[in-house]
């Protein structure tokens, strides 16, 4: 997703994931699930939470449509 996302800093992680939740497409929601189930730092799986959390709720449950449609195969 870039490399404020991946950067050693969780400050940067916490305002990188900030920006995604600008972008409501299917990869930032596969990324924000990828962030909650991998973060080790509470703050910025935190962070990711509130972002999904925060987005526009038709936005979002297409997206997780999508998502289950491309592991449905």
């Amino acid at each position: 997703m870039g490399l404020s996302s991946s950067d050693p800093d969780p400050l940067v992680r916490q305002e990188a994931l900030n920006e995604l939740g600008l972008f409501p497409t299917v990869p930032v929601i596969q990324y924000l699930l990828h962030v909650l189930v991998t973060e080790t730092q509470k703050r910025v799986a935190l962070k990711g939470e509130s972002v999904l959390l925060n987005m526009d709720p038709a936005h979002l449950v297409r997206g997780l449509m999508r998502i289950v449609k491309l592991k449905q195969g």
